[in-house]
């Protein structure tokens, strides 16, 4: 149930949406949605609850509410009191269906509704279970009542006759829904006691035809479609001469999915002011010449699905099929059999305002130049799905305004000059069937692609980068894959590796990635971001299958990988071999990479295990080298310029930075606008990103020093000892902390080592540079860095 105030501080929602929630009594609705909590509700669906019932007083709660839309679709409603919707004073649409109510109750709701004043205007009665008839009494109402929208859907009305449906007059009645009916005929003036109606829908019926005189002659909407059964038991809809002739108001008439076989030039007469027609999968045999030329307004016209095409072949359509069509806009011949359009001329030769033609799946497989050339305003062609092949001469040169062409699943080989002329000023070109083969076979094609580069490369006719890049967005050295059944050698190898000289930093899947994400994508970003992958193969790798994949990524990296120069090389890969492995267990991946590579080999025997660990301590030094200069002057002005500032000592800083890039739009160096005293320690940090000497001149205490030809990226605070420490650096790097970003330029970050800080700042463990997390533990404490951007 809800509260009273369960909907407090709604004050300006105008649509609430209590649909499928169990609710049973509409009073503990109602009294949560009085004016004074919901001052603005316009609509309100309540489908598929348990209600039953309705009492006189259960929308009382509500009176003089906003609402003007109640939906009570499907709520088991049995028994309505007759005056239960009078409170709703301002009710314009009330829908009922899918309830079991009597006729007698529905009618006397109505009619007590209408007698208090409430102004409705649709009246939705969707499959309530009237037979043969609605109630007489029920139409009277709705005859006297401001009632413009019937919805009598669903319900069960074989015979659609004057007096037993619309005994009375019904001025105010617009639109009238019978979809759905099981209607089998309709009598000649069905409707005439509706004068004012506008849309009259019937679709899904089983009528063999429409009375000329069922309607009065101001109707603008009629949807006849799917009058014809099913594929089980199917049947026919006559269009004799002059169906509609009486309908010279109609604008929009459904034709679809009905057998119609032959539309003849009397089929359509008299619908002058025709905008849409629709003729869809309508069995369409033949379309005599000239049956359209009384449509001198007709926009739309949709002849999918039909076979007039492929019936008039060898010869192919008339000229004069589409005459009389000079304003219609859009075409839709989709899944008519075209091979070909005539023989006899250009059928498109009065279509000269068309800006939409849909030929998708059909048979075509050439289009000659000239077939479109009366088409001067098309602006849209859909030739998706045909047996199409590279055209040699231009089939859109005389359509100027062409902006988009969809060309999906055709059997192009490559684009011509001729297809590249036509594409050239669109602004649309759909070739999604190509799109998906290049997808199947990327890795093919990249591969390709790797393989020439890699001649070219080695052949010295790629030239390399003129801008070499020193260092890549690597936040790893190395990316660990290794089978969960060989963790105990990953934790042994990883500690030594990150905690002994050389220091490096690895990747490993079940304390590096991110919690929630997916594993096969948290893999591939880490592979990317690793210097080197170091492969653990043991026999419980090789047996796998997530393992093996793993590899095969690793593998695809390789291929793809460049050093500074943009030269291919391949290096980036390290294997260790852990024990035997099964050849049966070896995907060609795998045995490729142990035949042709050099490995190390874990060994039992203590002898082996020190030669295996000294030959790890070299890849460490490999991996570790093109840093190793740049750790060394780290060191070396650490401990020449690293000295315990003056806490008592102010000085000038700018509390309010803005940063202002270089004018050669440049964003590694920054100017910092002039401010009060505060703290200077929060704008080295936020300078630290980027110092110049400029800089440090102004923020960094004069007792601690720095170099001036070094660059400066890190601004820390050790807990410990209260001191604010700046590490400098001569690199620059992207990638610096979690909440950094890359619009401050590019700075490489250091760590602090304990033999650097000495006793007074001892690290309780060393994090490798290249790679940062937001806080530093030194001796259980936090050593803090001091950006917040």
């Amino acid at each position: 149930m809800l509260y009273p105030h369960s909907f407090d501080g709604l004050v300006n929602l105008q649509a609430l949406y209590l649909v499928k929630n169990g609710f049973e009594d509409v009073y503990d609705i109602a009294q949560s949605l009085s004016p004074v909590i919901f001052p603005s509700l316009i609509k309100l669906p309540l489908n598929e609850n348990d209600f039953k019932n309705i009492s006189s007083d259960d929308f009382s709660p509500m009176e003089n509410s906003t609402l003007e839309e109640l939906n009570l679709i499907l709520c088991r409603l049995e028994h309505l009191d007759s005056d239960c919707f009078a409170p709703l004073q301002n009710l314009k649409v009330l829908r009922l269906g899918e309830n079991g109510f009597n006729e007698s109750i529905i009618t006397e709701v109505v009619a007590k509704t209408v007698e208090a004043g409430v102004p409705l205007r649709l009246l939705n009665l969707y499959s309530v279970g009237f037979r043969k008839s609605p109630p007489r009494r029920l139409m009277e109402v709705i005859a006297k009542s401001n009632i413009t929208d019937l919805t009598l859907a669903r319900n069960q009305f074989e015979v659609i006759s004057k007096d037993n449906m619309f005994p009375h007059v019904m001025p105010n009645l617009q639109v009238l829904d019978l979809k759905e009916v099981l209607a089998l005929e309709i009598e000649s003036e069905a409707f005439y006691n509706l004068p004012n109606l506008k849309t009259l829908l019937l679709s899904g019926n089983k009528l063999q035809n429409f009375p000329p005189d069922a309607t009065r002659s101001n109707i603008t909407y009629l949807d006849l479609r799917q009058n014809s059964g099913n594929l089980f038991s199917p049947s026919y809809f006559s269009l004799k001469s002059s169906r509609f002739a009486n309908l010279t108001h109609l604008t929009y008439l459904n034709l679809n999915f009905n057998r119609l076989n032959v539309i003849c030039n009397k089929t359509v007469k008299g619908l002058e002011n025709l905008i849409v027609l629709g003729l869809k999968n309508s069995t369409l045999y033949h379309i005599q010449n000239n049956s359209f030329v009384s449509l001198r307004n007709l926009w739309f016209l949709n002849l999918e699905n039909n076979y007039f095409f492929i019936n008039n072949y060898p010869g192919g359509i008339d000229v004069a099929v589409f005459k009389g069509l000079e304003n219609l806009k859009v075409l839709l011949l989709g899944g008519c059999g075209i091979t070909y359009f005539s023989k006899y001329g250009d059928p498109f030769v009065h279509l000269k305002k068309l800006q939409h033609l849909g030929l998708q799946r059909n048979q075509m497989v050439t289009i000659t130049p000239t077939e479109f050339v009366p088409l001067v305003r098309l602006t849209t062609i859909d030739i998706s799905g045909n047996k199409l092949t590279t055209w040699k001469r231009r089939i859109f040169s005389q359509n100027t305004k062409l902006k988009t062409v969809i060309v999906n699943r055709n059997k192009f080989s490559l684009l011509s000059e001729a297809m590249l002329d036509d594409f050239v000023n669109l602004t649309q070109l759909e070739l999604e069937a190509l799109a998906t083969v290049t997808y199947y076979y990327r890795w093919y094609i990249r591969y390709w692609i790797f393989l020439t580069r890699l001649y070219l490369s080695r052949k010295g006719k790629l030239k390399p980068r003129s801008e070499k890049k020193c260092y890549n967005n690597y936040i790893y050295d190395a990316f660990v894959s290794y089978s969960n059944e060989d963790r105990n050698f990953v934790v042994r190898l990883v500690s030594i590796l990150e905690n002994c000289e050389p220091f490096i930093k690895l990747c490993v899947y079940d304390r590096d990635f991110q919690v929630g994400a997916m594993i096969s994508e948290s893999v591939l970003e880490s592979v990317a971001k690793s210097r080197k992958t170091l492969l653990i193969i043991s026999n419980n790798y090789a047996k796998s299958q997530w393992c093996r994949w793993k590899s095969q990524i690793a593998e695809h990296h390789r291929h793809f990988f460049e050093d500074h120069n943009g030269e291919y090389v391949d290096d980036t890969l390290v294997l260790i071999r852990l024990g035997p492995v099964g050849a049966n267990h070896l995907t060609p991946t795998l045995r490729y990479l142990l035949t042709r590579r050099i490995y190390l080999q874990w060994e039992v025997e203590e002898k082996k295990q020190k030669v295996f660990w000294a030959k790890l301590r070299d890849f460490k030094k490999n991996v570790s080298s093109d840093f190793s200069k740049e750790e060394i002057q780290m060191n070396q002005i650490l401990n020449n310029h690293l000295t315990k500032p003056d806490t008592n000592t102010n000085h000038e800083i700018c509390q309010r930075p803005r940063f202002i890039g270089e004018p050669n739009g440049e964003v590694s160096r920054f100017a910092v606008e002039a401010g009060d005293l505060g703290d200077h320690w929060l704008l080295a940090a936020v300078a630290s990103l980027a110092l110049t000497p400029k800089f440090l001149e102004r923020v960094v205490p004069p007792d601690q020093g720095f170099d001036s030809t070094a660059t400066y990226c890190g601004a820390f605070r050790c807990e410990k000892c209260e001191r604010n420490l700046i590490l400098p650096a001569s690199v620059t790097h992207p990638r610096l902390f979690k909440e950094s970003r890359s619009l401050f330029g590019k700075t490489q970050v250091y760590f602090l080592d304990q033999k650097v800080l000495g006793d007074n700042h001892k690290i309780r463990y060393r994090v490798t540079w290249r790679f940062g997390t937001e806080q530093t533990k030194i001796e259980g404490r936090q050593m803090r860095v001091l950006w917040d951007i």
